[in-house]
């Protein structure tokens, strides 16, 4: 049996279900690979090459927040990278740009957010978006990650 089928966690149905409520939601939690981390487009280039492509994302999206609609305060959005991730080949590939309010964008990157201390005003932002209570947003969240 190949290793990557072994290492792979068992979802109970109900998780499974989570899974999928988690897939249709408006504001989702995107998981990087560990072996992904850190490698990203705006590390990768140069500085005034990434100002020109997230200024076009800000443009094109009249600088307001492609999943709620709104602006943050400073900056009113972020340029976030859309990756398509295979974790058998361990290849990543950039699907595009999206320009997303720093509030959306804490809850993307979930895990960050509980790195730094702001599991709570991630956890809010994710339910208010998705108009969920605490019991479904927390078992959504664990779902998640137990994926």
């Amino acid at each position: 049996m190949p290793l990557h089928r072994i290492l792979q966690p068992v979802l109970t149905p109900e998780q499974k279900k989570l899974i999928r409520i988690h897939s249709k939601l408006k504001l989702r939690i995107e998981l990087v690979p560990l072996k992904c981390h850190l490698k990203n487009v705006r590390s990768r280039i140069r500085k005034s090459q990434w100002n020109k492509i997230r200024q076009q994302v800000y443009m094109k999206a009249n600088y307001h927040c492609e999943i709620c609609g709104k602006q943050g305060t400073m900056p009113p959005v972020e340029c976030h990278e859309v990756w398509v991730y295979n974790e058998k080949t361990s290849i990543q590939k950039l699907k595009g740009f999206r320009a997303i309010c720093p509030l959306c964008h804490e809850v993307i990157h979930y895990g960050r957010a509980m790195c730094i201390g702001n599991e709570d005003r991630a956890f809010d932002r994710f339910m208010k978006i998705n108009k969920l209570n605490k019991v479904a947003a927390t078992d959504v969240i664990s779902a998640v990650w137990r994926q």
